[in-house]
């Protein structure tokens, strides 16, 4: 990638007239711009958005933003994160280890824009670089199950959510993992897959229009009882949670989950299909 239009921008910064500054002008530069104030917001944009580069101001708590640094790579780990810090900070032992984490660079406030552009741009094109090796990668690897027969063979997943938005970031950071993804935005859809080629594993949303979340789970493991399936919902009960694992789901995850956790779910689900 060697320009900034359509590149996807997230900024955490908890001053607002210095994060709004930022924004304005990257949005001028053709960036696609994300701002979070807060942690907590920061990763739910994580789960929803599939990221280029990251803004991560680095002014505060510095152990708080080194966390949110090490769930990026977690979770997004092709993410490019450019530290701000400010040029009255003189302590270097959190800038070092957020290097260490991965960072891609530090920029010092205040900061000189034409600057910050710039890096941005590289850091696009390094993640553009790195992804496309990956996905190389990947296609000549995969993750791989062992069949009957002792061939291997991709997992497949179904992904079975309305969000169109989640059902792209999840579909893109699990193939970049090397499963082989499917998609359906409904209940209807997701039955209509199921009677074509037949999935490893799914990942169902509960709360979905038409056939919800748990008919499609109970026609699944009436007429696929070989599929494992894990709820993935961010609008779940404990009673919904009984009632699924009652029903046979293999596991039940409430959004935003942790994309390490959901993969290694996915591979254990996987192994025991097998």
């Amino acid at each position: 990638m060697t320009g900034a239009v359509g590149s996807k921008l997230l900024i955490v910064e908890t001053d607002e007239p210095f994060r709004r500054l930022i924004s304005d002008r990257l949005r001028l530069e053709g960036y696609k711009v994300h701002e979070a104030c807060q942690e907590s917001e920061a990763h739910r944009m994580l789960l929803r958005k599939d990221l280029d580069v990251v803004l991560l101001g680095f002014t505060g708590d510095k152990q708080l933003a080194l966390g949110l640094l090490r769930a990026i790579k977690e979770t997004q780990p092709l993410v490019e994160v450019i530290l701000l810090r400010s040029s009255e900070d003189h302590s270097l032992a959190a800038s070092i280890q957020g290097m260490k984490l991965g960072a891609f660079d530090e920029l010092l406030i205040p900061l000189d824009m034409e600057t910050l552009v710039r890096r941005i741009q590289e850091a696009c094109g390094r993640k553009g670089q790195r992804e496309s090796a990956a996905r190389q990668t990947n296609r000549t690897r995969g993750v791989m199950i062992e069949g009957n027969e002792g061939q291997m063979a991709r997992i497949k997943v179904l992904l079975v959510d309305d969000e169109m938005e989640l059902l792209q970031a999840l579909s893109e950071r699990l193939e970049l993992r090397g499963f082989e993804v499917a998609v359906a935005n409904c209940g209807e859809k997701a039955l209509a897959i199921l009677e074509g080629a037949e999935p490893d594993l799914m990942v169902l949303d509960l709360k979905m229009p038409g056939i919800d979340g748990m008919g499609v789970l109970r026609s699944t493991r009436q007429t696929c009882p070989k599929i494992q399936v894990i709820i993935l919902t961010g609008h779940g009960s404990e009673k919904d949670r009984e009632m699924a694992m009652r029903l046979g789901a293999f596991d039940y995850l409430q959004k935003p989950a942790d994309i390490g956790e959901l993969v290694s779910i996915l591979k254990r689900a996987a192994a025991l299909e097998s």
